[in-house]
């Protein structure tokens, strides 16, 4: 269960800090739920990092041209 510690509960057992935003187990949760002591929050999306997304490598052109000699 995710959830997300919002008054204090070090005082009633549990080494949660107020902030504290994470996994916990189903019966620890519920019952900080009950107390009105944490929030249920929805569990985070698994994103997929950009390094292993295929990324074309950048090709820079430059144009080159002749000029005439001044005399």
């Amino acid at each position: 269960m995710f959830i997300k510690i919002t008054k204090s509960v070090v005082h009633l057992g549990y080494g949660y800090r107020i902030g504290f935003t994470g996994d916990v187990p189903e019966k620890v949760g519920k019952e900080l739920l009950r107390m009105e002591r944490a929030v249920l929050l929805p569990p985070p999306k698994v994103s997929v990092p950009e390094e292993e997304k295929e990324v074309e490598p950048e090709v820079i052109k430059a144009v080159v041209t002749k000029s005439r000699k001044r005399k």
